[in-house]
């Protein structure tokens, strides 16, 4: 697939509420809690992330460079451009809430409401303190409620924490899979440097390429 560029970063993204499921083997309270404080974040406040995405949908292809700032940890800003500096869309994101404004061009071709949700579904929102972690071979996961009914399934490796992948399902059926990978330093924190999102409507693809800031 073509390398699209953009600043994708989750369906709207409140902390979603625990959920019990099957029990497996589960993890007891304390270890559970344990695993999710240990678990790395996606917001880096105070930073701003330069992307290359790619996002095909069943309408169009679309190329850009991404902008994306955290002005809070369950707030992000995202500004996608052209690689001639045309600004193509925005989107803002305040917890449960996001909202995309975009260019004439792809008014009717992109789905903006949609896009908006699913940049906050990336980076916003995680399985909260007390919820049930199971073990998966060396790795954990997460598995909670999130908004509007979904069901959001966190997969953490075991050694590093870092989160690999992060499985939304929502009531009509609907699946979408968030793989994070080849997470690097990035100041005193890390990030992946590889995001990759699928659903029956589209694909997005996210190459991390610098960060200015904390």
């Amino acid at each position: 697939m073509r390398r699209l560029c953009a600043l994708l970063v989750a369906g709207c993204a409140g902390a979603p509420q625990t959920v019990e499921r099957d029990p497996g083997a589960a993890l007891d309270a304390a270890e559970a809690a344990a695993v999710l404080r240990a678990r790395l974040p996606l917001v880096l406040p105070g930073a701003t992330l330069l992307h290359e995405v790619a996002i095909d949908t069943q309408k169009r292809s679309i190329v850009c460079v991404g902008r994306l700032t955290f002005p809070s940890v369950d707030s992000l800003r995202l500004v996608a451009q052209t690689p001639f500096g045309m600004t193509l869309f925005q989107v803002r994101c305040e917890r449960e809430r996001c909202t995309a404004e975009m260019a004439s061009a792809l008014a009717g071709r992109v789905p903006g409401t949609g896009l908006a949700k699913e940049i906050g579904r990336i980076y916003l929102g995680a399985c909260p303190p007390g919820s049930p972690v199971f073990r998966a071979g060396s790795d954990f996961e997460a598995r909670c409620a999130g908004p509007e009914g979904t069901r959001w399934t966190e997969r953490i490796e075991g050694p590093s924490h870092r989160l690999a992948e992060r499985t939304i399902h929502e009531p009509g059926g609907r699946k979408l899979t968030i793989r994070y990978q080849d997470w690097a330093p990035v100041g005193q924190a890390s990030h992946p440097r590889r995001i990759t999102l699928l659903s029956g409507d589209y694909r997005i693809e996210i190459a991390l390429r610098d960060v200015q800031g904390p």
